[in-house]
């Protein structure tokens, strides 16, 4: 139990600390426009039914934010050579770019941290992604 409280108590700090920092620099980090342009980062180019399992939304709710992605000329598609049902997305490089400039936003905001600090976290961060997949994967066949 105390894990569970543990673990909501640094989501909500996550939460708050990250509108803070998306406020200050007036980046939407919370909507899933943004989500999806960031798993289309993470991911390279990948298929709907890729960003479907990252994401953990439906897909028609994929087309229609990458429509409006595209329309905005952040996010590009391109078909597969073998089988046409198959689309895939890309960051244009106005989109690449604008992650980048979200993602900067927030290292520069952990900058003032001590390294140890700063390794400390990424370790941490990865234990705590390791244990999440692993009860995903046992839990819920992830």
């Amino acid at each position: 139990m105390d894990s569970a409280l543990s673990l909501l108590n640094s989501m909500r700090m996550v939460e708050n600390v990250g509108k803070k920092i998306a406020s200050k620099y007036s980046i939407d980090i919370f909507s899933l426009n943004f989500k999806l342009l960031c798993s289309i980062y993470r991911l390279g180019s990948p298929s709907q039914s890729d960003i479907v399992r990252d994401l953990c939304i439906a897909k028609s709710n994929i087309a229609a934010l990458a429509k409006e992605q595209i329309k905005s000329g952040l996010v590009d598609t391109h078909g597969d050579e073998i089988d046409g049902r198959i689309v895939y997305y890309s960051l244009t490089k106005e989109g690449e770019e604008y992650v980048k400039k979200a993602l900067d936003c927030f290292s520069s905001e952990m900058e003032s941290l001590p390294q140890n600090k700063l390794d400390r976290l990424d370790k941490n961060i990865k234990n705590i992604e390791e244990i999440l997949s692993q009860i995903d994967k046992e839990r819920y066949n992830a």
